[in-house]
């Protein structure tokens, strides 16, 4: 099986389970099964009554409905098949599938979320300027060093980083202002992580290269090729000591790619075996460095003291938006109806609460956000119950009220601002 820059690709996260039935062995599974193509199964976790899976499926299809089912070693743990009725293309959906067996109707609780993708992730043709929606062009003189630029992107490693954080963010770059080596007069620039996939001359080299990258910060968003661009303003501006400690970080990573392969070891393992199943990195020549922008940002903003020192591994593009040192983000660039149907969709069956938690995948412990003020809607086709965010501006999992301080809780510390200025 491979990634179809043509056909469909259908990504399901199973995320974790909340009361599952232990079996004798401790160790749980989940087999997912389709009509058409093979049954898939998760890589066994201990089953501790709330087992964390952590894995994401690939199907080249989209399947009328798939099967879900729970075991412990030989024990079959319960079941639920959900028919998936009307999936909107590049849409993010979460579900708690309440679990059944044939003695317990009740026998626990697993929450997924599942995303189609059809969108080739490299430009096929250019996009008609009707159809794209440019709001950057107001805010250029408010971009600041230490600034996030926040992207929905396209293709694998993108849909895998939507899907696994059910948000709408698969990447970030790091605004930066720099003289280049033309002239003393500062530019502002975006400090990228990608596989460069399109070939962009980087703004130093004059060459395209792969990896860590310096852009033109206006010329990148114009040419992105993707769904949507944020941009998110740091809440406090870097001194003067801190830009330049940022400034000399970005110089020392530019164009290294040694540096990013210290992080390579510590891509979370859900993403490696789902990219293996199809040879995403040698088959087609291409590496994961993609998965990476966000454990770049974190660790530059470490650097310059924005953020205290912590274990970056396996941090997702939304953890940074989230940390709590930046503004809501603002939407600067979008393609035509992204914001018709693109709010995450959350389905809660009849007898499973809706007290809903965020969880954070590869971290100890989950993470609560409150919720926005949502509308209550009728999905016809299949008869659950859907949430809408009823906001009108920038549609995402964070509630504007949230505390996101503790956002990273968990065996890998925690990301919160640093405030004083000692250096």
């Amino acid at each position: 099986m491979e990634w179809s820059e043509k056909a469909n690709n259908f990504l399901i996260f199973v995320s974790h389970g909340k009361n599952i039935i232990q079996g004798s062995s401790g160790n749980t599974t989940v087999r997912v099964s389709a009509k058409k193509g093979k049954n898939q199964k998760s890589k066994g976790v201990v089953n501790d009554g709330d087992p964390v899976y952590d894995h994401v499926f690939h199907l080249d299809h989209l399947p009328k409905s798939i099967t879900f089912d729970v075991r412990d070693g030989s024990k079959k743990c319960g079941s639920k098949q959900l028919v998936l009725g009307t999936v909107d293309p590049g849409r993010v959906y979460k579900k708690k599938l309440k679990l059944e067996t044939k003695k317990n109707n009740n026998a626990g609780t697993l929450i997924i979320y599942y995303m189609l993708s059809i969108k080739p992730n490299r430009r096929t043709a250019l996009h008609r300027p009707e159809l794209v929606h440019y709001g950057y062009h107001q805010f250029i003189d408010e971009f600041h060093t230490g600034d996030l630029i926040v992207f929905n992107g396209r293709g694998p490693i993108h849909a895998f980083q939507k899907v696994r954080s059910g948000t709408y963010y698969s990447s970030v770059g790091l605004v930066v202002q720099l003289s280049d080596r033309h002239n003393t007069n500062e530019d502002t620039y975006i400090l990228e992580v990608s596989d460069n996939i399109d070939g962009n001359l980087d703004s130093f080299y004059q060459e395209a290269i792969t990896g860590v990258s310096l852009y033109k910060l206006e010329k990148k968003m114009h040419m992105f090729f993707g769904d949507a661009i944020w941009w998110c303003s740091l809440k406090k501006p870097l001194s003067d000591r801190k830009i330049e400690k940022l400034t000399t970080f970005v110089h020392s990573i530019h164009g290294k790619n040694d540096y990013l392969e210290n992080f390579v070891p510590f891509i979370d393992e859900s993403a490696q075996d789902l990219f293996a199943t199809f040879d995403y990195g040698t088959k087609r020549g291409r590496s994961l460095f993609d998965l990476l922008s966000a454990q770049v940002v974190v660790d530059a903003l470490i650097k310059c003291k924005v953020l205290d020192e912590h274990d970056s591994h396996n941090v997702l593009p939304c953890h940074v938006v989230e940390n709590g040192v930046y503004n809501e983000p603002i939407l600067i660039k979008s393609i035509d109806g992204f914001h018709e149907g693109k709010e995450l969709d959350e389905t809660f069956e009849e007898g499973v609460p809706d007290t809903d938690f965020h969880f954070s995948p590869n971290f100890a412990e989950p993470f609560e956000l409150s919720h926005r003020k949502h509308e209550y809607v009728s999905d016809s086709e299949s008869g659950s119950s859907v949430f809408e965010s009823s906001s009108e501006e920038l549609e995402t999992l964070i509630d504007d009220d949230a505390s996101l301080s503790d956002t990273f809780s968990g065996e890998y510390g925690s990301l919160e601002s640093t405030e004083s200025e000692n250096e």
